[in-house]
């Protein structure tokens, strides 16, 4: 909270108060430690304002944009279906065989067809408890994503409200239904701009302080004490 921060602040300071009058401000490493979390806070509030001054979010955007225009590739939807089933295990805590299992889906399913509620008798049947609160529902998924059967039988429905035959899988019998389809397709640039413009910033960023950084480490430009250089990482 706002006020536990405030109170850590205050602890702080109060501390730092009594080390510098008890004089180890003076001390030389801890005199080195000071001017190194100087030097690195300099750098960092300098970067910053460097980035503020020349990472215009204008030209960041236009950066995305272009990006999108040229990787439209990169993003476009598979097909997918939205669908919910009921799942009846083989074994499991109900312990039924194969044709119990069989013959409770059949059940299911002239009464599905007669038209009850296939989301009622998911919560009481099916035994994925992950989507059976849900009324059955597994959300969208596209190819690849589910076990063959079951995949193969999602997608050869047509229409929502499509019921399936009984599907069987490793994890039992399955009877699906269709809630929607979602064809292949191009993603507009506003669904992906957040995306490309945070990666574009990030890139921008890096280039800039690169720009800044190289020119200061060329050889030309260094001399490195090493003696000093062992003494600085001694201390350190």
């Amino acid at each position: 909270s706002r006020r536990n921060h405030a109170a850590d602040l205050l602890v702080r300071r109060q501390i730092a108060a009594r080390a510098r009058e008890q004089g180890l401000a003076d001390d030389p490493a801890v005199r080195h430690r000071l001017r190194l979390l100087q030097e690195r806070q300099l750098y960092e509030v300098s970067m910053q304002h460097a980035e503020a001054t020349a990472l215009d979010a204008a030209a960041i955007e236009r950066l995305a944009y272009d990006e999108y225009r040229a990787h439209r590739d990169r993003f476009v939807t598979a097909e997918a279906v939205r669908t919910s089933h009921i799942l009846l295990r083989v074994g499991g805590e109900q312990g039924r065989d194969r044709a119990q299992a069989e013959a409770l889906a059949r059940e299911l399913l002239v009464r599905l067809r007669a038209g009850e509620d296939f989301a009622a008798l998911a919560r009481e049947y099916s035994e994925d408890r992950g989507s059976a609160v849900k009324g059955g529902d597994l959300g969208f998924f596209e190819k690849g994503r589910m076990v063959p059967p079951f995949e193969q039988a999602a997608f050869a429905l047509r229409e929502p409200g499509d019921l399936s035959d009984i599907v069987e899988t490793p994890f039992g019998l399955h009877i699906i239904r269709l809630t929607e389809r979602r064809p292949a397709g191009q993603r507009p640039f506003e669904e992906v701009r957040d995306e490309l413009v945070a990666t574009n910033r990030l890139a921008a960023r890096k280039r800039l302080r690169q720009d800044i950084t190289d020119p200061l480490r060329e050889p030309t430009r260094l001399t490195i004490d090493e003696p000093a250089l062992e003494a600085l990482f001694a201390s350190d």
